[in-house]
């Protein structure tokens, strides 16, 4: 967490019993598909974390071990906040796709993510907005290894900025 602020505009905020801070993201839990078997296919997680296999593919161990992606954003009360959550394409040869599916929500909007869209969102009174996602994830070829435990990352997954 960083906040970044000037000394002159913090003591004026003090003296009116408020603080100026940037809007920050926390992570509250990582994606997590759990188990899956490194053949292609696949399968889709949703906000319940439950993990099923899209029809005609073997790949995911069906189960409710998943865990959806939670990050929350912290604002301005009030503060509008462009926000995109992205797709990830395979990188190299990884073979690997996964595609958001989930909610923007504060406690005045809920909004369905749409991959790779510019949504705003009101922080409303509480200053804070989730970001909740599972997904489908696609593997559209064989992971190889002996170790078989894979972690994956994603570059500029979820963007945000302050509304002008």
């Amino acid at each position: 967490m960083r906040f970044n602020a000037y000394i002159l505009a913090l003591l004026f905020g003090l003296l009116l019993n408020q603080a100026i801070a940037a809007t920050y993201i926390i992570p509250m839990s990582e994606l997590d598909f759990s188990d899956f078997l490194p053949i292609r296919g696949n399968c889709e997680m949703d906000l319940d974390g439950l993990v099923t296999d899209k029809l005609g593919s073997q790949m995911c161990i069906s189960s409710d071990d998943g865990k959806i992606a939670h990050y929350r954003i912290i604002a301005t009360p009030g503060k509008n906040v462009n926000i995109q959550v992205n797709s990830r394409l395979p990188a190299g040869s990884d073979g690997l796709t996964f595609t958001p599916i989930g909610k923007l929500i504060s406690d005045v909007d809920d909004i369905d993510i749409v991959p790779g869209q510019v949504h705003i969102v009101n922080s409303g009174t509480l200053g804070r907005i989730d970001v909740m996602f599972g997904g489908e994830i696609i593997l559209s070829s064989t992971f190889y290894g002996s170790d078989m435990s894979y972690q994956i990352e994603m570059e500029a997954g979820i963007i945000w900025e302050d509304t002008p």
